[in-house]
């Protein structure tokens, strides 16, 4: 299949989801590349009831996948080029007080966006960042994707 690189990427997580498994998954397709593969999720829609246990698991993978990755050689030059981009994300989705910074770790941040009219939903994420947002049920999650996507 060949998409467009400027083409969003979404990820669905309802509330039956494996957490370990989706957030091994979503960590791996986000901060594989130093987050620029055209086929990173953008955005991570989660059901509102499941979403901690989501960041739970998001938090778990991300500290040892950082732990696996960086141990090779040349790791330090690839830590420190991630860690500046994801940074500059994160500080500029702060700015707008629309973020919250879940954690931050040497191969990339996980972020939660609670206003769903800011237009950090609708950006392309070229950074290792993971953006988390909540959805009330998959229908939601539908209605979100065809009004904001």
């Amino acid at each position: 299949m060949v998409s467009s690189k400027s083409a969003r990427v979404l990820a669905i997580v309802d509330r039956s989801a494996n957490f370990d498994e989706a957030a091994k998954a979503l960590i791996s397709a986000r901060f594989s590349f130093r987050g620029k593969s055209p086929f990173a999720p953008d955005l991570v829609l989660v059901n509102e009831f499941v979403k901690q246990d989501l960041l739970q698991a998001l938090v778990r993978q991300n500290i040892s996948a950082g732990e696996r990755d960086f141990s090779a050689n040349g790791a330090l030059e690839k830590k420190k080029q991630q860690q500046s981009g994801a940074r500059a994300l994160v500080e500029d989705l702060q700015r707008n007080q629309d973020a919250h910074l879940i954690t931050q770790e040497a191969n990339g941040a996980i972020v939660e966006i609670g206003n769903r009219s800011t237009n950090l939903l609708q950006k392309k994420i070229t950074e290792a960042c993971l953006i988390i947002h909540s959805m009330k049920s998959l229908d939601d999650g539908i209605d979100f994707v065809n009004r904001y996507i």
